[in-house]
């Protein structure tokens, strides 16, 4: 059994607090400490951000076990992505035709894009489809992911085109479109005509 790569050199404090954690928690469960310790290099490997797998060269399979296991038990209990703020806002009834040239979702954690894309603006009188996104626009750069509060927690949608005036639209997010940059997890998307929506006016 190999010991699951975990690259944390640019994860936050808190995440290699929990990875101190599972040090802790291995050495609890495999009555090891001493050999764990001198494998792992223990906390000064976690606070120079090497990877967590690099020094363990164990022949005892219990330590393996039980330390996978334990990075599992992370993996599951990390949050899915959730959305910050919208750009234009839900519900906006006062979006500027001319002005607006992206849609934004800001993530509350660093995001990825999904192994699928969908997302899609919506024309709600329609409904009409007026652009879709999926990975094959990553090339052109019209979707992209930037940097806000932390690492890669802004979803920028570039409008091919202007949005109509007078329109109403709405914008949906296929589950999976988006998942967290550390396990992969899942963002629920955005589904529905309801739930981002806005209405876009003419420059006075």
């Amino acid at each position: 059994m190999a010991i699951k790569r975990i690259d944390i050199a640019e994860h936050d404090p808190a995440f290699r607090e929990r990875m101190a954690e599972v040090i802790t928690e291995v050495n609890r469960l495999t009555g090891v400490a001493a050999a764990v310790d001198d494998k792992l290099g223990a906390s000064q490997m976690i606070a120079d951000g090497e990877l967590l797998d690099h020094l363990i060269e164990t022949p005892d399979p219990g330590v393996e076990a039980a330390i996978n296991a334990i990075i599992n038990a992370l993996t599951r209990s990390e949050p899915v992505p959730a959305v910050d703020t919208l750009v234009p806002a839900d519900d906006a009834d006062n979006v500027s035709a001319s002005e607006t040239t992206e849609l934004t979702v800001k993530f509350d954690v660093s995001v990825a894009l999904g192994a699928a894309v969908d997302i899609r603006l919506i024309a709600t009188a329609g409904p009409t489809v007026v652009q879709q996104w999926t990975l094959a626009d990553v090339p052109a750069g019209l979707i992209a992911l930037d940097t806000d509060s932390v690492a890669d927690d802004l979803l920028r949608l570039t409008l091919a085109e202007p949005m109509e005036i007078d329109t109403a639209y709405h914008v949906t997010i296929a589950e999976g479109s988006v998942v967290t940059a550390r396990y992969g997890k899942p963002f629920a998307g955005i589904s529905g005509a309801t739930t981002w929506n806005f209405g876009v006016i003419g420059d006075a």
